[in-house]
């Protein structure tokens, strides 16, 4: 049997590799703070595989057909947010920078009113907020940028 590796394959394995490796390093943290990345992590590791496996072993209805232009432009669009949101995280940490993210995220590609942009990503920033810091007392990155200030 030949395995054929396309770009959503690759894709998938390497989004495998990225989840497995959270859920390892979870096991670094203090036993509270852990909690919430396996509780997460498994779960998407079991999916992943199973999506891997299916991928490269089994043939599916998305094997068959090419990307349109539309469906390659979304999915160009998609992967800029992404690293929109990762460079958002690194210099004004997990908080602000998903709060922003989301704010902006829900606004341009959404297509919604600036009140509900705003109101989902402060209650994004306060959520994440509530859930590491005073919930499970886990100061959580503050961004590099941020983080020269507190």
């Amino acid at each position: 049997m030949k395995i054929k590796l396309t770009g959503e394959k690759i894709f998938d394995i390497i989004l495998l590799a990225v989840v497995t490796y959270m859920v390892f390093t979870a096991f670094d943290f203090p036993f509270r703070a852990r909690l919430m990345p396996l509780l997460v992590g498994v779960p998407a590791v079991v999916m992943m595989f199973v999506i891997v496996v299916r991928g490269l072993f089994f043939k599916t209805e998305g094997d068959s057909k090419p990307l349109t232009k539309e469906q390659a432009g979304r999915q160009k669009t998609m992967f800029l947010w992404l690293l929109i949101l990762l460079g958002l995280i690194l210099t004004l940490g997990l908080e602000v920078g998903l709060g922003i993210y989301l704010c902006f995220f829900v606004r341009l590609v959404a297509k919604q009113k600036w009140w509900l942009s705003i109101a989902l990503g402060a209650g994004m920033a306060l959520t994440v907020f509530l859930l590491f810091d005073v919930a499970l007392n886990y100061h959580i990155f503050k961004g590099y940028l941020l983080g020269i200030f507190f």
